[in-house]
């Protein structure tokens, strides 16, 4: 499941919730990095769209492992081994808005296990 952000009409930021499944494998995981696609989707930004991880909230082990493309918000998990088990990892998303909407920033939680990839609001 994808879940997108939702903001109120005076920020610069609105989204609906839809449903999707990503999935990564440990076995491939061991041999190449792996990249997830469109794990949170925004629309309707008003301005400039960044992304971010956030350490306070995200698993330990896995932070050091992910990188967040600024621009696309693809994330991307390093080469090795990763246990069978179930991770979080906490996106910071930011609009930057304009002359009409204020800027706002939202943090979404990205839970990552070996096999599947869920986003949650």
């Amino acid at each position: 499941m994808v879940g997108n952000l939702y903001l109120s009409d005076e920020y610069s930021t609105a989204a609906k919730k839809t449903t999707a499944k990503k999935t990564v494998k440990a076995a491939k995981l061991k041999k190449k990095a792996q990249t997830v696609k469109k794990a949170v989707k925004v629309t309707k930004a008003q301005g400039k769209v960044t992304y971010k991880k956030v350490k306070k909230g995200s698993t330990a082990k896995l932070y050091k492992k992910v990188t967040v493309n600024s621009k696309t918000g693809a994330i991307k998990i390093k080469k090795g081994k990763l246990a069978k088990k179930t991770y979080k990892l906490v996106i910071s998303v930011k609009a930057a808005g304009n002359a009409n909407y204020k800027a706002k920033t939202v943090k979404t939680t990205v839970k990552i296990n070996t096999f599947n990839i869920i986003c949650s609001l």
